[in-house]
């Protein structure tokens, strides 16, 4: 079993990558952009727990819940009841926290963390396979970016919007490289979900049915790759 200071040193380490993530995130969003970039930095201040009380894309800055949401992850991934892959279940979803944070601000899963993420999943389930053997990890990889690229172009050329990104799809493909074919299902039985809930609250507070970072789908593969774990019980 995993000893209480391992945990906290995994969970510490993962709050601190999100809270450097989000304040390097909120700085370039704000570069970018002309109005925010006359700004100090002491007005960089949204409602500190708010997801959608943001009245402008870049008035930003790094609130409590970033770096408690990677901490709070992480520690719940670590603490699940397989303890022989628990530090390889801490590692991958502090990875996909940071991401998810980075995708809350900008937009976007980065590929200088996805792409390791996914290449690397695929090399483990061969050398030590934690999660799932090699054959589940290539069919799980597979079938992930394929099928979520395939019913992104469907929902594209249905609706004309855009509901998943090249990242989103890139990740999911890291889930089913770590976790196989019925890690992607579970995780994506949490995510989907919670982002309509939050989708559905954000409507309510602002009359309107797009969210813009309530609608990121990073921070919830995130957390429905924490619960894996929890599906095995």
């Amino acid at each position: 079993m995993l000893t209480p200071v391992l945990i906290v040193i995994f969970s510490g380490a993962s709050a601190g990558f999100c809270y450097a993530a989000s304040r390097w995130s909120c700085r370039a969003a704000a570069t970018a952009c002309g109005f925010c970039e006359s700004l100090p930095d002491h007005e960089f201040s949204p409602a500190p727990w708010g997801l959608f009380d943001r009245q402008h894309h870049c008035h930003q800055s790094v609130a409590l819940w970033q770096p408690l949401f990677g901490a709070v992850l992480t520690a719940l991934a670590m603490i699940a009841p397989a303890p022989a892959s628990s530090l390889w279940m801490g590692g991958v979803v502090s990875v996909m926290a940071v991401a998810g944070m980075i995708d809350y601000h900008e937009g976007i899963l980065p590929d200088f963390l996805i792409h390791p993420l996914l290449f690397g999943g695929l090399l483990v389930s061969v050398a030590a396979h934690p999660f799932c053997d090699a054959f589940d990890s290539a069919l799980g990889c597979g079938l992930g970016w394929f099928g979520s690229s395939l019913i992104a172009n469907v929902m594209k050329s249905v609706k004309g919007g855009n509901p998943l990104g090249e990242g989103d799809t890139k990740a999911i493909a890291a889930v089913g490289a770590w976790f196989g074919i019925w890690g992607i299902f579970h995780t994506l039985c949490v995510a989907v979900p919670l982002m309509l809930i939050v989708l559905s609250m954000g409507a309510l507070r602002r009359h309107q049915h797009n969210s813009v970072a309530g609608g990121r789908f990073g921070p919830y593969l995130a957390i429905g790759a924490a619960l894996l774990p929890y599906w095995q019980r």
